[in-house]
């Protein structure tokens, strides 16, 4: 079987000029990663070939025929380490030649590190770019949730993160997340002991804690400095970005209003800002069009059969309220009909296509189709606040 399905992968697209190599199937065992290597060098040696590198797989070959590691299948041109940054100096010491890259990487800092600091390595893909359902873990889970972007496709702490090693143009953001006093050895508190030097790529952009507690404020950039103002007073000291972290840090205790960090050059001129404000009391839903214009059925918006609309809790001054969450209830007047609601709540289990949906940190996205090119009224309501209405 194994002969036809490498057949049929090589000949399928042979002629595209986009193909530029041929990669075995994950976990197909090492005779099989051998015979699919040297046929598709034989019968095409105008493209490399690849063979993959899997920890897993690892220790399947380890188990069975004294695997040791190393990619040296049929002398592939390309190896494909999936999670191996321990590996890649080792195995490019004894294959200097070949092409190595990390084909399926965690998002942490540690595995960009190892693609920024070795210049063999042209790059790595990270499981995964959004959250996605299935591959859910321990109950409640709907899915896997360690993407960059979450199920609605906004950025999430570890995307401004990727943001900040990556992009070209200027990035701020903060996050916190609380700290507990460093504790002794041997009285069962290990976990919270070593929270005290968590750096997280993960930290929310919340500012609602009880008065006074110790706060970890961490800011992802790319400029080489920061400092941080709290209701416009700066606090700590400006700090150059630690290398050794990826971020820029402060402990501080809590007040409540506004905090802000400033991304600064080398000169110390402000670049790039990020705000998060202590949340106000919920009065009101908000609701923002984010229909895309190339889902339209015609050259105007208003033709668009596919509405995507975001919807907010806000206090009175507009801002979102993030750690106030409430059920909404989306009612639809007119000829459409709902698809769905997503808060990107992970952990909700709740009947997606429902139109009652909890907000998630005082969001949710609300997708309706339109059956005409007729009006439609969407009313969401949630208790205690003013609805929202939006026509189209």
């Amino acid at each position: 079987y194994h002969k036809i399905q490498y057949n049929d992968t090589q000949n399928k697209g042979r002629n595209f000029s986009a193909r530029f190599s041929y990669s075995e199937p994950i976990g197909t065992g090492h005779f099989l990663q051998f015979s699919y290597n040297y046929s598709w060098r034989f019968n095409d040696n105008n493209r490399t070939v690849a063979s993959i590198f899997d920890p897993w797989v690892d220790l399947y070959f380890l188990g069975i025929d004294g695997y040791d590691g190393h990619i040296d299948l049929a002398t592939p041109d390309t190896a494909q380490c999936n999670y191996t940054e321990n590996r890649y100096q080792e195995d490019h010491k004894t294959y200097p030649n070949r092409v190595l890259y990390g084909s399926e990487t965690g998002v942490g800092y540690n595995e960009w590190k190892a693609v920024r600091d070795n210049d063999f390595i042209f790059g790595q893909f990270i499981w995964t770019g959004t959250d996605y359902l299935g591959e859910s873990g321990r109950w409640p889970s709907r899915g896997l949730n360690t993407g960059l972007l979450n199920f609605g496709n906004f950025k999430k702490p570890r995307g401004w993160f990727r943001a900040s090693l990556w992009a070209s143009q200027p990035v701020a953001y903060v996050g916190t997340y609380p700290i507990w006093p460093q504790r002794n050895e041997g009285n069962g508190q290990g976990q919270r002991r070593q929270r005290r030097n968590v750096f997280s790529i993960d930290a929310a952009d919340n500012w609602n804690y009880r008065e006074g507690a110790n706060v970890r404020v961490v800011c992802y950039t790319n400029q080489p400095q920061a400092r941080l103002l709290l209701n416009g007073q700066e606090v700590g000291e400006t700090r150059s970005l630690d290398d050794a972290t990826g971020m820029i840090h402060w402990d501080i205790p809590y007040q409540q209003g506004t905090l802000k960090a400033e991304a600064l050059d080398a000169n110390g001129a402000v670049t790039a800002t990020y705000v998060i404000k202590t949340d106000g009391k919920p009065v009101a839903l908000n609701v923002t069009d984010l229909t895309d214009e190339g889902l339209a059925s015609g050259a105007d918006k208003k033709k668009a059969t596919l509405l995507q609309l975001l919807v907010n809790l806000s206090d009175e001054e507009g801002d979102i309220v993030k750690n106030a969450d409430r059920e909404i209830t989306c009612h639809i007047q007119g000829d459409a009909e709902l698809l769905g609601m997503e808060a990107s709540n992970n952990s909700d289990m709740s009947d997606y296509t429902d139109n009652k949906q909890n907000s998630f940190r005082g969001s949710i996205l609300v997708y309706v189709r339109k059956k005409s090119e007729k009006p439609v009224t969407l009313t969401f309501t949630a208790d205690n606040v003013k609805q929202a209405v939006f026509t189209r």
